[in-house]
């Protein structure tokens, strides 16, 4: 069976869930599920979409197969990051 998904110790940041799926519009999307330590956020995640055509697809599982940790906790951390910058560093 494929690998769909995989955990990712971030550290500081805690688990990283990656899962290669598709998102509400059907395109292929890697997403990355995390819970911030920011006031008042549960479980948050962001995505990269591929196009949705056969390449896409291929495109999608290749990244999700050449992800290391290193490179998903970069995705996060850009985007915890921005999340502080939106809700200032109080919401740490």
């Amino acid at each position: 069976m494929k690998d769909f998904a995989r955990i990712v110790d971030g550290g500081d940041l805690g688990q990283i869930l990656m899962i290669a799926d598709t998102n509400d519009y059907d395109k292929p999307v890697l997403e990355f599920k995390f819970s911030p330590s920011i006031t008042e956020l549960g479980i948050c995640s962001t995505s990269l979409v591929f196009d949705d055509d056969e390449s896409g697809y291929t495109a999608r599982d290749k990244t999700f197969s050449a992800m290391s940790d290193e490179s998903a906790i970069g995705v996060v951390r850009t985007v915890v990051d921005q999340m502080v910058l939106a809700f200032g560093e109080d919401a740490k």
